[in-house]
């Protein structure tokens, strides 16, 4: 929890100094690291509801699934709440 609290914090920092590419050439590598930053961050948010629910970690809470339980806290629709459940799924039986 205390690198995504680190992460957090250089992401704040980031926002509010602004990006400003100089040339074509930086805003070609703005453009890589950010949608880089963005996939692994959609890891991460698929990850997280992996381990709720294979865990059980929903349960407690009342929650009838890690699907719902994500949906609610993240404040997702039900159906990017559901892609999510998918991707775990399907990543759990591939290799």
């Amino acid at each position: 929890m205390e690198a995504l609290a680190r992460i957090s914090s250089e992401l704040d920092e980031l926002l509010a100094a602004g990006l400003d590419p100089a040339d074509e050439d930086e805003a070609i590598a703005l453009i890589e690291k950010v949608e880089s930053i963005g996939r692994k961050a959609d890891a991460l948010r698929v990850e997280a509801l992996d381990v709720i629910d294979r865990r059980g970690l929903h349960r407690r809470d009342g929650h009838f699934s890690a699907k719902v339980m994500v949906r609610h806290v993240a404040k997702l629709s039900p159906s990017e709440a559901a892609a999510r459940a998918k991707e775990a799924r399907a990543l759990r039986v591939l290799p």
